[in-house]
């Protein structure tokens, strides 16, 4: 099965000393790690929430 490696990643802006924004790239969930997906637990929630988590 192949995944989408983007989903593991998330923006992060910061702020510098000289008041410049600046985006960086952070790793969500590494390679070794299992991600398991949690919710919607109710049909009527379809789509609104995701959860995912690793162990």
């Amino acid at each position: 099965m192949k995944t989408n490696a983007r989903l593991d990643f998330t923006d992060v802006w910061t702020e510098t000393a000289d008041g410049k924004i600046e985006k960086h790239e952070r790793r969500i969930f590494q390679p070794e790690d299992f991600v398991v997906n949690i919710g919607p637990q109710h049909p009527q929630t379809h789509g609104v929430l995701r959860f995912r988590t690793a162990i």
